[in-house]
């Protein structure tokens, strides 16, 4: 009987550390799971309005440009569709990637021909609400190829000249892309230098 109680009493105690050690053990196995986040992307075209500027409707859409040397916070202060008011800056606070789209073409003849040359720049600002004195020269452009020579790749230029398309057709453009290669700036603006003739036009993309 006394052996018997012996082993009951074992068999409790080895029950009960059962229960209190392996989960204890085997939670040093589990690893936590974290959601994957998903990209967002957000589109800016400046230009988008102005007294000065350009807007044509074709079978893609409306394009929206200058026609003038131009800034693009120079312009009238609007609402768009969604409720946001456009003063002719982008947002990229918080960005991981910004890319700008340079163009410069003369849709159907509107621009005044298509035979000079463009030269495009970016400013930034790390303040909202910035005034013209909070806007910096940005010189880190970086041309973004499909594929580019060591030189090429490392190099950062401030502004970025576009001519002509090669055949002078109105319809024609002349498109170069560039990503920004520093991040942490509150917003972007645009800067355009006509000379002669075209259509300007200024996008940029974020990455968040």
């Amino acid at each position: 009987m006394k052996k018997l109680l012996a082993s009951v009493i074992i068999f409790c105690a080895i029950a009960t550390a059962t229960v209190y050690l392996i989960p204890s053990l085997t939670l040093g196995n589990i690893r936590d799971s974290l959601p994957s986040r998903s990209e967002r992307y957000q589109d800016y075209t400046f230009f988008a309005t102005s007294t000065s500027g350009y807007l044509a409707t074709t079978n893609t859409g409306v394009l929206y440009g200058t026609t003038t040397t131009a800034t693009s916070t120079n312009i009238n202060t609007w609402t768009d569709s969604n409720g946001r008011i456009d003063r002719g800056y982008f947002v990229i606070q918080g960005a991981e990637d910004v890319n700008v789209l340079f163009e410069r073409s003369d849709y159907k003849g509107l621009g005044g021909g298509n035979t000079g040359t463009t030269t495009f720049s970016v400013q930034v600002t790390d303040v909202p609400s910035p005034d013209e004195d909070d806007w910096y020269d940005y010189p880190q452009l970086q041309e973004v190829k499909t594929s580019a020579s060591s030189d090429t790749y490392f190099t950062r230029v401030g502004e970025t000249t576009s001519g002509a398309s090669d055949t002078n057709d109105h319809n024609a453009t002349s498109t170069a892309l560039y990503s920004l290669d520093t991040q942490g700036w509150y917003a972007m603006r645009c800067i355009v230098v006509e000379e002669t003739d075209g259509v300007h036009q200024c996008r940029a993309t974020a990455k968040y």
